[in-house]
């Protein structure tokens, strides 16, 4: 099962680049909305603090005026313009008179700060809101990845006829649901014995992934207690260790290259490994059933031909006991 589980891995590794495209494009689509929505949201704050400022600067003219005096009075006009320019970063000049222009505007115009605060408030909302849709867009992408892939693959290593399908998006999940439901509420009373009861329910989780497969897939000759051993759980177990440290492997190397580009191969590399892990179970199944209609049409025909060849050496018999003898024969007789 394991072998069969990592020949699945490499055969269908093609279809990797199913869930990166998609995921890409999606990715991309969310960056172009991001940037231009962001534009937007910049130009809209810095007009309204534009038109802000210069109707504050209006009813404050004299404040600003002065302040502004005092300002530059505080900068060393003498040495090169590089020279002031230096200095005024240096000793923060720059800062400190963006704080105190302001400050000025604040004291000596109404209204000021909280229409600053109303246009902040505004910009963070926007600017929130605009995080939220484009993270929404993002999941949207991974999901839709995440099924395109696990449709193809299904395709290609288990296929299923409408009925199973159907059985296997409404029946299973249901089961399923309520397997997550008692495993919390497990969880929750046994918390004391945590890590045996993690270990209980992932073997569990792996005897319910055998079960479910053997429900989609079933046939008369399989049966569930040939399907759900304990050596087919172990295995399953393997499977799923050796694919997760190929995931891990492939992750620690490319953090060291760069980890942005890391972030972006192993999103789609990690979504088509769970839907090889996903499908190794139904994998299984259909190898099992495979394997036991090759022995049974193998033994029909066993069976087949020895009939034959029995049949054959019947009417030999019968022609050699009915032959007649031989001139040489009557002579001698």
């Amino acid at each position: 099962m394991v072998g069969n589980c990592i020949k699945n891995f490499f055969k269908n590794l093609i279809y990797v680049f199913v869930p990166m495209g998609i995921v890409y494009l999606f990715f991309l689509i969310a960056g172009f909305v991001a940037v231009g929505s962001l534009v937007d949201i910049a130009k809209s704050a810095f007009t309204q603090a534009s038109a802000l400022i210069r109707d504050s600067v209006g009813e404050s003219t004299a404040s600003v005026n002065a302040f502004l005096h005092y300002a530059f009075d505080q900068l060393k006009w003498e040495g090169s313009l590089i020279g002031m320019i230096v200095n005024a970063f240096r000793t923060h000049w720059l800062s400190n008179t963006i704080k105190g222009f302001f400050g000025t505007l604040a004291q000596t115009s109404e209204g000021f700060a909280e229409q600053v605060d109303l246009i902040m408030s505004d910009f963070t909302a926007r600017l929130r809101a605009l995080i939220s849709g484009v993270a929404v867009l993002c999941v949207i992408g991974i999901v839709a990845a995440n099924y395109l892939t696990r449709l193809v693959i299904r395709k290609r290593t288990a296929k299923r006829k409408l009925t199973k399908a159907l059985l296997a998006y409404t029946v299973v999940p249901l089961v399923q649901a309520l397997f997550v439901v008692a495993s919390v509420a497990v969880l929750f009373l046994l918390r004391y014995y945590g890590l045996l009861v993690v270990a209980a329910l992932i073997v569990i989780s792996c005897a319910f992934s055998l079960t479910a497969s053997w429900i989609v897939h079933r046939s008369g000759g399989l049966r569930l207690k040939d399907v759900v051993t304990v050596k087919n759980i172990l295995l399953h177990l393997a499977s799923i260790g050796a694919i997760l440290l190929i995931n891990i492997v492939l992750a620690v190397a490319l953090f060291f290259l760069n980890v942005l580009f890391a972030i972006l191969i192993m999103i789609p590399f990690i979504l088509y490994s769970m839907n090889i892990i996903g499908t190794n179970t139904d994998s299984m199944v259909c190898k099992m059933i495979e394997d036991r209609r090759r022995a049974a049409e193998g033994a029909a025909a066993a069976v087949a031909d020895e009939g034959a060849t029995g049949a054959a050496a019947v009417e030999t018999a019968a022609a050699e006991e009915g032959a007649e003898p031989s001139p040489e024969e009557g002579k001698e007789n």
